[in-house]
């Protein structure tokens, strides 16, 4: 009977412990989760870049093949208005991403 008390104050401690790690961790993302309809949010520096076909989500202040995270049919600013081709979003510390369509709505968090 012991063995089984034991048992289950071990499994108990573990699986608090697991749960704990999941908690400090919910909201900022390491990577943009694959979504067409999602709320996220990505550690800077991160960059929404507008090309005239898509929009790419990248790592770092610069689009380049190896820092994208994610891309999109369209960009849309914390103003609410569209990016224009070439232009770009940069957050150097931390970045609101809300998919809505496939198209995301982006913001900067503490400048």
């Amino acid at each position: 009977m012991d063995l089984y008390i034991v048992s289950a104050a071990v499994s108990l401690a573990v699986a608090a412990a697991i749960a704990g790690a999941f908690l400090t961790h919910v909201g900022v993302q390491a990577g943009a989760p694959r979504c067409s309809d999602c709320v996220f949010y990505v550690e800077g520096p991160a960059a929404l870049v507008q090309t005239n076909g898509s929009a790419y989500l990248v790592r770092g202040p610069v689009l380049a093949n190896s820092s994208i995270m994610a891309q999109y049919a369209w960009a849309y600013g914390p103003d609410g208005r569209p990016l224009r081709p070439g232009e770009e979003l940069v957050c150097p510390v931390l970045m609101r991403v809300e998919v809505v369509d496939g198209i995301a709505y982006a913001s900067c968090v503490g400048r």
